[in-house]
Formats: C-alpha cells, structure tokens, sequence
C-alpha cells in the first residue's frame, strides 16, 4: 500500500451534533482511506472528545479567544447596504486581532504535522482559511450546514479546492453562493450497516428497562435547539392525547441542551407541564447508542422547523426498521419517499403532524410496510461502507492536484 497522507481535519463549530458524528465516522476508517488523522478542534465537550480522540494520531484543543459580538443586532437590522459591509469588515478586522493566540497555537499544530491537505469538517470561514494559507495546504470543505451567504463567506470558499455537499440541498445553497458546480460532489451521510446491526444488540437490558413501557413508543431523538423542533411536538400531543385519551401511547424527547444553555430545555419541560402532559410525555436526555433505542420506538419523529441540511435521524432510524414522521424540507425529502418509505409533512404543523401520529399508531401493518421499505432504503441508498471509496478518491484527487 502507498504511503498514508496526512490529514489535518479541522472542526471549528457548536461542538457535539451530527457533524461530529460524521467525522468520527470517516476517523475509523482511515486505514481504508489511507490517511494519518490529526485533528484540531475549538469545543471542550466531552461527548465530541469521547467519539474522535481515540480514532486521531494527534488530537489537538486549542480555546478560542474572545468572541466579538458587540454591534451584531445593529449589523443584522441594518438597511444600508454599504453601510453594513463596512461594519462586517470593520468586525472581522477586530476578530482577527482577538484571535491572534488561537490562530498561532492552531498554525504551530499544523507546522508540526505538515499535512498533505486539511479537510474542514463543516462550513469554512476565515479562521480555516488563514489557517490553511499559512500552512500553504490544499482545503476540503464538508459542507454539513447552513450558512450566512456575505461577501466574506464567498471569499473565504474561494479558498477551498474541493467541496463535499451532504446533500442537493446544500449543494443548492452552495452554487447560489458562487461556487462552481464542478467543485461540489454530494456524498450523503451514511450508516455502517455492519455498525448498526451489532449495535441494535448492545445495552439490550438497560434500554429495555429505561423504556419499559407497555405501549405504544414514539421517539424525537436530537440536540434540544428551538429549530428543532421539539416544541411542536407537545402541542401535537396535546392535541393527540384530547382525541385518543385513553390510548396506551408515550412520548419521549430524547437529548440534550448544547453548549450548557438549558433555556429552551426548560421552556419545554414547563410546556409539558402546563398542558398535563408529564404522563404522556418523558424527557430521556442523552443517549450514546441511539440505534438500540430507536429500536424500542414504534415510530420516530423528525420535527425541524427549519430546513435540515440532511436529517441523520432519519436514516439512523430507517436503518433499523422504524418509520418516520419528518419535516418537508432540506435533506429529509431526499431520503424520504412520501408514504413508501416514510411520511413527510409541513414543518411547525402540530395538526398535521398529529394526523401523521395517527395514521401509524393505529394501523400496524402500515408501520411496518414503511419500515421494511425504509430499511431497504438506507441499506441501498445511505450505506457509509459504500461511501469510504468516493472519499478515498477525493482524498486523492486533492492531494495529487487533480481538482
């Protein structure tokens, strides 16, 4: 075998979610890909370290300096159109000067490993791009998320050489931003079939009696953020619990706060409350091996009310067989074939998703007919062993100055 290329992977961004879930996907396979993972990241969480160290050569945490936030609320409300790019400048400038120390200390970390290019593990910014430029390497940009489309965004992506779309979604977002389409390739995430089938068996027992409940299960499973969603699931249920009383049904809200910030946590659980839902409804927190647990759900649940850049709920639920309720935008209506392989409905829609509910709860053998299919699916469609070799051939494209 050749010589393993090194590989800086960058992730500056909120910390656990499913973009780390992704990396740490593409860090265990690196014999496979043939690359040496070093990896530099600016979030201190526990859970992001637990699932990426292990699979890195070097691993590196570098704090990031002062965040300059003053002047943002007037620069968004802004209707000068000159006047506001001077003041985005103007902050940039300022950032920049804060985050001096982080840059030098993230530079030095790479001037030690002198890798053969840096694979950015989301939206690129400036920090990736001075990073990048100092360290005279060739860029990848794992576009996993929705962006900002300023001048400073379209000038910091021109500095990548090759991007990875999660989906046609993003891909759109992309080219409305400038990039030209012969830089994108959209390579879905996927699930590791092998993976996911020994991991529906781990932690049987503990799972078994956590939601030991003799009923029906619906499971919304993410990081509790007010995009998300979770909200208009209460509301759902209230309105499901006034007309099916006395269905033996439960509802659990499975994650955590990101970041410490338990605001919309709390406005939650005093909705629930408020509406004499603490029988019907259970907060779970979180959970390391949500595939044994989707398991046990009956139905589970995608509710963003904004659009996903792709939904990798949905295809960890499909992969072991569970139908799914999600949200008609972004990336779920890519994976989702609407009542084939899953049902789709307007997003912040409590009625409708309701109606949904229904439809499943009480009619099992449509449950599991979009099951079966859904299965079928994910293993055709959204299979991570099928994606290693589309990785691997960019990795190496990007680093022999093929693209």
């Amino acid at each position: 075998m050749s010589k393993k290329s090194k590989v800086l992977y960058i992730d500056f961004g909120p910390g656990f979610g499913g973009s780390v879930v992704n990396l740490s996907q593409l860090l265990t396979v690196s014999d496979e890909l043939n690359v040496e993972p070093y990896l530099l990241i600016d979030h201190d969480d526990q859970k992001s370290k637990e699932i990426l160290q292990p699979f890195t050569k070097d691993f590196y945490y570098v704090k990031r300096g002062f965040n300059f936030k003053f002047g943002d609320k007037f620069i968004f409300e802004s209707k000068v159109p000159w006047l506001k790019k001077v003041l985005i400048l103007f902050k940039l400038i300022i950032q920049i000067f804060l985050n001096i120390p982080f840059y030098v200390k993230s530079i030095r970390f790479g001037l030690k490993i002198k890798p053969d290019f840096i694979y950015c593990n989301n939206i690129v910014s400036i920090d990736e791009v001075i990073i990048s430029w100092f360290l005279k390497s060739k860029v990848i940009c794992h576009a996993q998320r929705d962006f900002y489309n300023s001048s400073i965004t379209r000038l910091a992506f021109g500095f990548v050489d090759q991007f990875v779309a999660i989906s046609q979604y993003v891909k759109r977002n992309l080219l409305q931003a400038g990039v030209k389409e012969e830089k994108i390739v959209v390579i879905y995430n996927g699930v590791s079939i092998k993976d996911a089938d020994k991991m529906v068996f781990q932690d049987f027992d503990h799972v078994k009696e956590k939601f030991n409940f003799n009923g029906l299960k619906v499971g919304l499973f993410g990081c509790l953020l007010k995009w998300k969603g979770q909200d208009v699931l209460i509301d759902a249920v209230n309105i499901f619990m006034s007309r099916n009383r006395s269905s033996p049904v439960k509802f659990y809200i499975i994650g955590d706060s990101p970041g410490g910030d338990n605001s919309y946590e709390n406005f939650l659980k005093n909705k629930v409350r408020e509406n004499g839902l603490a029988e019907s409804v259970e907060f779970s927190g979180y959970i390391k091996n949500v595939l044994s647990v989707m398991k046990f759900m009956d139905v589970v649940l995608h509710t963003s009310i904004n659009p996903e850049p792709f939904g990798r709920v949905v295809i960890e639920a499909m992969s072991v067989g569970r139908p799914v309720i999600a949200t008609n935008r972004g990336g779920p209506v890519e994976i989702i074939q609407n009542g084939k392989t899953g049902l789709l409905i307007e997003p912040g829609n409590p009625e409708a998703l309701c109606e949904a509910l229904e439809s499943l709860l009480f009619n099992e053998s449509y449950r599991l007919y979009l099951g079966r299919n859904a299965q079928d699916n994910v293993r055709l469609r959204f299979n991570f062993e099928m994606s290693i070799l589309r990785f691997r051939k960019i990795f190496t494209l990007v680093e022999h100055d093929k693209i």
